[in-house]
């Protein structure tokens, strides 16, 4: 390895070290040189559509990442982010602004360059900066760059602040030391003596206290300390009041949260109990006009310690002096978490006198109706049931901010806001860089998967309108809430209330996507919001199982190209066995032999149940003693709550029998489980309709549920137009059906899977929605038009296309590559396959035994409309394709019988995530020379497996690594032994938790393919994947 690197390298390198993954900005001819540098380095390319935006986007990246970066060029590019950058410095955001600079003789020489003043002096807009960032560094020697590039990067983690770094156009590629691990950034300067110390004396003190009290201000969120703070609140029961700007840094349903502290814009009897207090812990702190409410919400200053990032300003702060270092004050606040039950006793403080807090008033909040009113409280706080733990929130200047005050906010929540620099247009660009900064934190494992959420008025839209186009280019789903209000609302309120300056020109914003490049499949959505119908109060009423049957009939009668005879049905298929409920004042039911009873006429329709066993299932089972028992007949009464509702269901729908399992398959005799299992495809997928009890664990849980209907109304917009007609909207999460399905109780079992799938109709009973899914659309109680941004997952148009020159469906011909033998499954349909097997893995086993069986159905219907062989999970003409499947959450080693060869996502336990295969630039650099699976049953390869094994040919690669623990801790820093490339840097994706990587070691693996700069690998020996990207 070469002692030496480039410049731009080393200083992107650093970046990397300190956290940054990707680097925001816009090339000009002066940093073309050093922009070529970023991906060498282990970072991502953002590139934005202007500089303003990509100083906001760096920004808002910053807020999470505890850093950011911006490159743009010399004079315009600078210039154009100068708000920005100067925005960053105001609110202590640390962004390192890179400018690609003028070659060193020409500055020396004093030429009159393009992108300068023509003066000559080309240091000016360097001086411009001077006053916004808190270092400045022009890189123009070699021997001095590396420390200055450390220091400037100290400085910008240290106050948390911009700093400005000048590389001439002609240092990019100047030979400098290759970058060691970063000490001289983060040197330990500080003894584990004087925080203990410090922490003790801040114990004291609030011991002493009668009545103390914690504000937290906004700047604590650059600390990195939300946790601690949370949990000194938590032990402690200090009352605990955040400004707007430091709103959403605590945990609202922490009984020590008070809310927001107003000043005059609050109840004046809380702002004499904050003068009452003797000791304010106040962290953060920003004692601004806007965040103070005009300096009315004030402290007093001689019974308050301010908390600074690296320091404690106090009258008597003698004794808690912090030296400056990246986390003084983080490590203060964790050293006295850890003492404080063992050096104060537990006290009751007096409770400051709250009113109105947005939780209360949201519980208060009667059901809408389309002619409610709307008004901004009302608005604020019934959008907040959208938000969910993980998101990131964002609010721009004016109204937006002010009505986020009214947010009720989840745990985990981040609120993003400005409260002093206050540039209209910020929070768009910044939402893009806050999006890209979630994602890289949920990949890491550093923050869990939450989405993010931007509130926008129609006139700061238009200011930074572009950042959209940024957000499709680096594929970022960002909910965004435009309020159109015509014009600037605040602005108006402070003065000319109907001056035409306040105006703007009115937007066609559902457009917006669309003109900015969003692909034209993309699952991308703008679109107006739907009308939410009338609700009942339970879920099995009258007029809900009317509107259900409605859509049971419109479906079976007029959905004839798809629901009528899909594809995974069989036209006069019956079930071994069925039940008959008898007809509507039938008390009991019995069960059938359908070759016996059903035998002569038409095959009947029936319906089939989704639901849950439970963890001790006691409701009735069809065992090989109770036969002649079912077969005679028994009371319906006697059935479990679920079953007794479904024969309610059954009887509305005019449909006589019924399929389930625990009575249509013996329980007690393994020969008639594995003859009826693997024909579970064929009972689903001829049902006239599959009913699921999604809100209930077990069979006594029961179908129906009551609801408060104003816990799941959506927030009312009446839209007025100018000759006065008016139209109710509602306000609804875009992962609505999900939220009401997917996390429901039965869903996340295996079985239910294929269930969903395969069967042509589905009636959810969720906890507080019924939902339908056919062929042909979708809908619920409160849509009955359609969900709003929902694209089903039963769709299979993709699975009946016939290529061209194809005798089957779903299938290519053979065009070399990585096809094995016979005839390619087509992308669209091996894509699926693969979203299929992503969100199955997600799914629980009371027998992780069943993992192929209850996946069978599903496999049997691909194979059947491809005649593609199926191998354990996997398809032999895409093996190579589908080998790069990796574990996002691993677990221990299955300890149960075998069930699938190492190399199929069936053999482990957990979520995977199956790598798609991509047209165009793909290299496979392996040959699959044989793969065989061993079954128990010749007549179905689909379950039953036993073993199975898979010859390669490829080429070993050694490499040494060591763990990159300063960007993540899972991150793992590679070189090829061999000497040659630049090390790169990679995530090891392993299969088990027993496969553990130490500080640093050796390793082969075989390289399955390459897709342009990209490599997919496997490690060998031994059974660990890794997706090693190659920058």
């Amino acid at each position: 390895m070469d002692d030496t690197v480039d410049l731009a390298e080393y200083l992107f390198t650093r970046l990397r070290q300190i956290g940054v993954g990707s680097v925001h900005g816009v090339p000009g001819d002066y940093n073309l040189a050093s922009l070529d540098h970023v991906q060498r380095a282990g970072l991502h390319w953002v590139g934005n559509a202007n500089e303003l935006n990509a100083g906001y986007a760096a920004d808002g990246y910053a807020r999470l990442k505890g850093a950011g970066a911006l490159a743009t060029s010399f004079g315009v590019g600078e210039l154009s982010a100068l708000n920005a950058v100067a925005g960053a410095y105001a609110e202590k955001v640390p962004v390192v602004h890179i400018v690609g600079g003028p070659p060193r003789a020409a500055r020396a020489a004093r030429a009159c360059l393009h992108h300068s003043l023509g003066d000559g002096d080309l240091g000016v807009f360097a001086a411009m900066y001077a006053a916004v960032t808190v270092a400045q560094a022009r890189l123009d020697c070699p021997a001095t760059a590396p420390r200055l590039v450390d220091e400037v990067l100290r400085a910008c983690l240290v106050e948390s602040r911009p700093v400005y770094v000048e590389l001439p156009s002609d240092m990019a590629a100047a030979q400098v030391p290759r970058p060691t691990m970063p000490a001289a950034i983060f040197p330990s300067t500080t003894s584990v003596e004087l925080y203990a110390c410090r922490a003790q004396v801040l114990c004291s003190m609030i011991a002493e206290a009668e009545r103390p009290m914690i504000l937290v201000d906004g700047f604590t969120a650059r600390f990195d300390i939300r946790e601690e703070i949370n949990e000194l609140v938590r032990i402690s029961q200090i009352p605990t009041l955040t400004t707007p700007f430091g709103k959403g840094i605590v945990n609202e349903t922490l009984p020590g949260y008070k809310g927001i502290f107003c000043g005059a814009m609050g109840n004046k009897e809380l702002q004499d109990w904050v003068d009452g207090c003797d000791l304010v812990l106040h962290f953060g702190p920003l004692r601004s006009d806007v965040n103070t409410f005009g300096f009315s919400a004030r402290t007093n200053v001689s019974k308050t310690l301010f908390f600074e990032k690296n320091a404690v300003e106090h009258d008597d702060s003698t004794n808690l002096l912090l030296l400056k270092e990246v986390s003084a004050t983080k490590r203060l606040v964790q050293y006295t978490v850890d003492i404080y039950e063992a050096c104060i006793a537990v006290k009751t403080y007096p409770c400051p006198p709250i009113r109105n807090l947005p939780m209360d008033l949201l519980k208060e909040l009667p059901a809408p109706t389309s002619s409610s009113p709307v008004d901004q409280q009302t608005f604020w706080l019934r959008v907040s049931r959208l938000f969910r733990p993980g998101d990131i929130i964002l609010t721009e200047t004016g109204t937006a901010s002010y009505g986020g005050q009214s947010f009720v906010l989840p745990e985990n929540t981040i609120l993003i806001n400005s409260s002093l620099w206050l540039s209209i247009g910020y929070t768009l660009a910044a939402a893009q860089g806050a999006a890209l900064a979630q994602r890289e934190m949920f990949q890491a494992g550093d923050r869990p998967h939450g989405r993010t959420i931007l509130f926008e008025g129609e006139g700061s839209l238009q200011m930074s309108a572009q950042a959209i186009s940024d957000m499709i280019r680096n594929r970022l789903d960002v909910i965004i809430f435009v309020i159109n209000n015509g014009g600037y609302t605040i602005e108006r309120l402070i003065h000319g209330f109907s001056a035409s300056y306040n105006d703007v020109q009115p937007w066609r914003n559902l457009e917006a996507p669309s003109f900015f490049g969003a692909p034209r499949d993309d699952l991308l959505e703008s679109e107006e919001l739907f009308v939410f119908a009338e609700l009942e109060g339970n879920t099995g009423s009258a007029t809900t199982l009317d509107t259900v049957y409605a859509w049971f009939s419109e479906c079976s009668s007029h959905h004839q190209e798809r629901c009528k005879n899909p594809p995974t049905s069989t036209d006069g298929w019956l079930p071994t066995r069925l039940l008959d409920v008898g007809a509507n004042s039938a008390s009991h039911w019995k069960l059938l032999i359908s070759d016996i009873d059903l035998r002569g006429g038409p095959a009947p329709a029936y319906l089939t149940l989704s639901y849950r066993w439970g963890t001790n299932p006691q409701h009735a089972l069809w065992l090989l003693s109770t036969l002649d028992q079912y077969r005679k007949g028994s009371r319906i009464s006697d059935l479990p709550q679920t079953f007794q509702d479904l024969v309610v269901v059954a009887r509305r729908f005019g449909v006589r029998y019924m399929w389930i399992d625990c009575f249509c398959i013996i329980q007690d005799c393994q020969d008639d489980w594995e003859a009826e299992a693997p024909m579970m495809r064929q009972v689903y997928a001829n049902a006239a309709c599959n009913i699921a009890a999604s809100a209930s664990d077990s069979p006594e849980g029961g179908l129906f549920r009551s609801r408060t209907i104003q816990d799941i109304w959506p927030g009312v917009i009446v839209k007025k137009s100018t000759l006065g007609h008016e139209e109710s909207v509602y306000c609804v999460d875009s992962n609505y059906w999900d939220r009401n399905l997917l996390t429901s109780p039965l869903h996340t079992r295996g079985w239910v899977f294929q269930e969903r799938f395969l069967g042509p109709r589905q009636l959810y009973f969720t906890r507080d929605q019924v939902l339908w899914e056919c062929l042909e659309g979708h809908r619920c109680k409160g849509f009955p038009n359609g969900v709003p941004l929902y694209d089903s997952p039963k769709s299979i148009d993709q699975l009946l296309v016939r290529p061209e020159g194809t005798e089957r469906v779903g299938r290519l011909q053979d065009q070399g590559g990585n096809c094995f033998r016979e005839d390619a499954m087509a992308l669209d349909v091996v894509n699926q396959w693969c979203d299929l097997v992503t969100a199955y893995s997600h799914c629980h086993f009371t027998n992780p035994e069943d993992k192929l069986y209850a996946f069978s159905g599903i496999a049997k219907f691909f194979q059947e409309i491809t005649d593609v062989t199926y191998i354990a999970g996997m398809w032999r003409s895409r093996i190579l394709d589908l080998l790069g499947w990796v574990v996002t959450r691993p677990k221990a080693k299955p300890s149960g019988a075998y069930r699938a060869p190492s190399w199929s996502w069936a053999s482990v336990d957990g979520p995977v995530d199956m790598s798609k295969p991509v047209l165009g630039d793909v290299e496979p650099l392996l040959t699959v020379l044989e793969v065989q699976v061993s079954t128990k049953r010749e007549e179905d390869k689909t379950v039953g497996v036993t073993g199975g094994f898979i010859k390669l040919r490829g080429a070993f690669i050694t490499a040494s690594y060591t763990r990159d623990s300063t960007r993540a801790p899972r991150l793992l820093q590679i070189q090829l032994d061999d000497g040659g490339g630049t090390p790169f840097s990679a995530w090891p994706w392993l299969d088990t938790t027993e496969v553990q990587f130490g500080e640093g070691g050796a390793f082969d693996f075989l390289v399955l393919h390459s897709l342009k700069d990209k490599m997919v690998c496997i490690e060998g020996p031994g059974s660990s994947r890794w997706s090693l990207g190659i920058l």
